[in-house]
């Protein structure tokens, strides 16, 4: 149970003191409170709450640790009364030197806020603020916003007013606005509000102040004030939910606005996807007189076509494909088509692109007609097709995007064909008119390999080592054809400009002792500010600044070391065996190692896999709600628990990084056997889904791994698997034992 604990395993930890319990040995307080501990690592909040008082009851003089455990349980169980008491009874147990202790008086000065007096609350901070100043601070912070959700305005500004560091007390700065809210009081809230002034540091800004004001003098019945604020807003962005709030209630309240203000309420409706009310207010100041640009006519024309008024849409979009504009007609056109093709009117749409095509051949949109046309034609394996239409794109506008694309698939079809000379030639061509273009390490890399299809080797040294001295950490570095060991090498063996202290000076000691405190009290916010604050701190010494990005790295924050590790890099330090752990760290090995063992995958494809996923940060969570090192949906890990455990899953065990691990890595060794150990395959399903990754291995290249990844038609998923590739190989070397560059921070 130990080396589970070591390893991070609370869950398998937990399962195995359960276990132990129920063969019948008697089980002293100890036993539960190592239980209790176990569960608590992983979020069992509920088995911590069974672990400690199985039948309601508390043993007798319990060590304080039990209490401790108790408080954070009955906390996360929302028992704040329960919570409150327990940890004020582990504060008075507890020596002073307690390491728990600081982290209990912070829970307990807010959870405790709503149910125990002020004076509690604030002999909490004083006990904190003598040994830990900012911990003190950022807990006041969000005693004040408990205290004001409670709609205790004057308890609140008394709070705010005990916080020292003027940058936190100003992150409260609605506190005492929103607690006259609560409390029912508009009238206070806006007087409040009003007293307030924007900030240079943004908060709050003038947009934030306008924004609350006209929604309290409306509900006030100012109707005409309300009007003038929510003016305000509008005239300062139309994008945004604010300026889209504004324009909803300026539409409904507002009575007549000028022409000026009609306009920019009509764009704010539509950026935020209001559509049918945005084309009533263009057609409000048409009649009041304003004359539409033609930019305007084109966000109209997207707004009736977005309201279901496809009928007037094509009708707008056919007047302004007349324009001479490019910027206009050529966005009319594509968009025209877009709506003919949602009709099934294909004959149409070939048409309207044709047009498009002819007359703006240099736009994005056309230059888009003709690379789609010709994926098409290369997803059907109709190639002479395809290579027609990526010529011609090519040709059309050699400096975007699309054309650079177009170039590397041109030079794939002629791989597949067996034509090396032909394919040589492409890519030479590309790297001949952009030396140091988007794509020159794609372009160098399959001229080597079509070089040493002819047999030429000098060419095929040349584009390759051109690889590895410029690009080194590269995903075509790594599939050196002798392997990537000689770039690797070279780069370890660099010497560092900067030597490293063999421990940080006291001081930085002491903030991570505050990091600390600000991690176990679940102070996530002030815990993130602060750590900005020693990178500060820290900056005019790149040594200074690598001894810190070592210990975030140590103190389970390796995001930020992998960062200050890339701003060395920028600011001259060279790559070596130290930088390169720094960037590439191996934070929780032992418990990807044994997940990896157990499924038998390669530990170092998952460690590859949470490096490009999260940079090794259990806390990250994706825009799709995404969490945890290896970014587990929430849905998918309750479906996955369902059969592989934990029993008691939530989303927060997400973010421990077993639980994450755990099912992260059975998820992914699920699509490597359903893609028969196709690594490039299951990352692809691992990042777009397995419908998209069953559809892509129709392709012809799916045959062909490397000319599979290249062929993925999602920027994001190739970059993704080329990312991971890369890893894969870098961290086998790097930890790979014999192969490794020698010890260094694990």
């Amino acid at each position: 149970m130990l080396r589970l604990l070591a390893n991070g395993q609370h869950w398998k930890a937990s399962l195995e003191l359960r276990a132990g319990f129920e063969r019948g040995a008697a089980v002293s307080v100890q036993d539960r409170i190592a239980l209790a501990e176990a569960e608590a690592g992983w979020r069992n909040w509920e088995g911590v709450l069974e672990a400690l008082a199985p039948d309601g009851a508390h043993p007798a003089e319990p060590p304080p640790r039990y209490w401790a455990l108790l408080g954070r349980a009955q906390a996360a169980a929302g028992d704040s009364a329960a919570a409150a008491a327990a940890l004020a009874r582990f504060a008075e147990e507890a020596s002073e030197d307690h390491p728990g202790v600081a982290a209990a008086l912070s829970l307990l000065a807010r959870v405790g806020v709503a149910e125990r007096p002020l004076a509690d609350t604030e002999a909490a901070l004083a006990k904190l603020r003598s040994a830990f100043p900012v911990v003190a601070d950022w807990t006041a912070l969000e005693a004040a916003r408990r205290l004001g959700a409670k709609g205790r305005p004057a308890e609140t500004g008394s709070v705010l007013r005990g916080i020292r560091d003027p940058s936190v007390r100003r992150r409260g700065w609605n506190l005492i606005v929103d607690a006259w809210l609560a409390a029912g009081d508009t009238a206070k809230a806006l007087a409040s509000l009003d007293e307030l002034a924007p900030q240079d540091d943004g908060r709050p800004s003038r947009l934030d102040l306008a924004s609350r004001r006209w929604r309290y003098q409306l509900a006030l019945a100012d109707t005409a004030a309300a009007a003038s604020s929510m003016t305000e807003v509008i005239g300062a962005a139309t994008r945004g939910r604010m300026a889209l709030e504004a324009a909803k209630a300026l539409l409904a309240h507002g009575g007549n606005p000028e022409v000026a203000l009609l306009l920019r309420m009509a764009s704010a409706l539509a950026n935020g996807g209001e559509f049918g009310p945005a084309v009533r207010v263009w057609r409000t100041a048409e009649s009041a007189g304003a004359t539409l640009t033609d930019r305007e006519g084109l966000a109209r024309a997207r707004a009736l076509a977005g309201s279901g008024d496809r009928s007037a849409a094509v009708a707008e979009y056919r007047r302004l494909s007349a324009s001479e504009d490019p910027a206009v007609a050529a966005p009319a056109l594509a968009a025209w088509a877009a709506i003919r093709r949602r009709q099934g009117r294909d004959g149409d749409v070939r048409i309207l692109e044709d047009r498009l095509v002819e007359r703006f051949p240099a736009r994005e949109e056309a230059v888009d007609v003709v690379f789609f046309r010709a994926d098409d034609h290369h997803d059907a394996g109709r190639s002479g097709e395809a290579l027609r239409g990526y010529r011609q794109v090519a040709a059309m506008s050699p400096s975007t995007n699309k054309a650079g694309l177009a170039r590397m698939r041109w030079g794939q079809i002629h791989l597949a064909r067996g034509e090396a000379k032909e394919a040589a030639e492409v890519f030479a061509a590309y790297l001949d008119d952009f030396l140091d273009g988007r794509r020159w390490e794609e372009a160098s890399f399959w001229a080597a390999r079509a070089a040493e299809a002819q047999g030429d080797t000098a060419a095929a040294r040349r584009h390759a080592g051109r690889i590895r001295r410029e690009s080194p950490l590269s995903y075509y570095a790594a599939l050196a054809p002798d392997g990537p060991e000689e770039a690797y090498d070279s780069l370890a063996a660099g010497s560092a400009t900067a030597s490293v202290p063999a421990a940080p000076p006291p001081w930085l000691a002491r903030e991570f002792e505050t990091l600390a405190v600000m991690d176990e009290a679940g102070l996530e916010q002030g815990a993130a500010a602060h750590v900005g604050a020693m990178k500060s701190a820290a900056r005019d010494s790149d040594e200074l600044l690598f001894v810190l990005a070592m210990a975030l790295g140590r103190a389970g924050r390796a995001r930020d070391g992998i960062s200050l590790g890339w701003e060395l890099r920028e600011r001259g330090r060279p790559w070596d065996a130290a930088l390169l752990r720094l960037v590439f760290p191996f934070p929780h090995r032992a418990l990807i190692e044994a997940r990896a063992e157990e499924l038998g995958l390669d530990p170092y494809l998952v460690a590859g896999v949470v490096r490009q996923e999260s940079a090794f940060d259990p806390r990250a969570v994706s825009p799709a709600d995404a969490v945890g090192l290896m970014q587990v949906l929430p849905a998918t890990g309750r479906q996955l628990a369902r059969s592989a455990g934990p029993r008691r899953f939530n989303r927060q065990s997400l973010t421990t990084p077993e639980v994450n691990v755990h099912l992260g890595a059975l998820f992914l060794a699920e699509l490597m056997e359903r893609y028969g150990g196709d690594v490039p395959l299951a990352l692809s399903a691992y990042n777009a889904g397995p419908t998209r990754a069953n559809r892509w291995r129709r392709f012809p290249e799916s045959e062909h791994p490397r000319r599979f990844i290249e062929r993925i038609p999602f920027a994001e998923t190739r970059n993704y698997v080329k990312n991971v590739t890369r890893n894969q190989i870098l961290y086998a070397w790097l930890y790979g034992g014999d192969r490794g560059p020698g010890a260094g921070p694990a």
